[in-house]
């Protein structure tokens, strides 16, 4: 019995796969981030999507080589791994929090009410900690469940293919002692 492909097409792709959770994650991020700067202001400017949609494509450009620096480590051993990717979120939200805070001061005329409004704080770069811990454990948790799936089709493989042979070692036995009563 075959087992059919209900998989969606970006899944047997990987790179389409990547590309379009990277899409919908960052975009989603750029939503809540909306939504939350909304709630925090008073006013009705549309300068605070066009940030919340800038911060995240900047997220999303760091997030590349972060993506590079974990392939090129997968093969070591967990320890290893476990380190690269630390440092790895860790470089990443800081070039992301000074990026992101760079934009906002730049965008902004008024500095001093930048400043005291509290955007520069320690929580938007714990925030930015979290962001890329969560980004690195759901791009783990995305490649073992690939990896594990991958396993399973081929353990469904190699069942299938014992199941054919003993059919035919059974086939030909029954066909042996057929012709022994002949």
């Amino acid at each position: 019995m075959e087992r059919c492909n209900t998989l969606p097409w970006f899944y047997r792709n990987s790179p389409q796969l990547f590309w379009t959770l990277q899409f919908l994650g960052w975009s989603l991020f750029a939503l809540v981030k909306l939504f939350f700067f909304l709630f925090l202001e008073s006013s009705n400017e549309y300068s605070f999507a066009i940030t919340a949609f800038k911060h995240a494509l900047i997220g999303m450009i760091i997030t590349l080589p972060l993506r590079a620096l974990l392939n090129y480590f997968w093969g070591y051993d967990l320890a290893i791994r476990l380190l690269i990717a630390t440092l790895g979120v860790i470089l990443c939200s800081l070039v992301w929090h000074f990026l992101t805070i760079w934009h906002s001061i730049s965008f902004h005329s008024n500095v001093t009410e930048f400043v005291e409004r509290d955007y520069i704080s320690y929580l938007w770069l714990a925030m930015a900690i979290l962001t890329y811990s969560y980004w690195t454990f759901l791009y783990h948790s995305i490649k073992y469940y690939q990896i594990s799936t991958g396993h399973s089709q081929i353990f469904h493989q190699i069942a299938s293919d014992n199941q054919r042979e003993q059919l035919k070692r059974s086939q030909a036995e029954t066909m042996a002692r057929e012709a022994q009563l002949k």
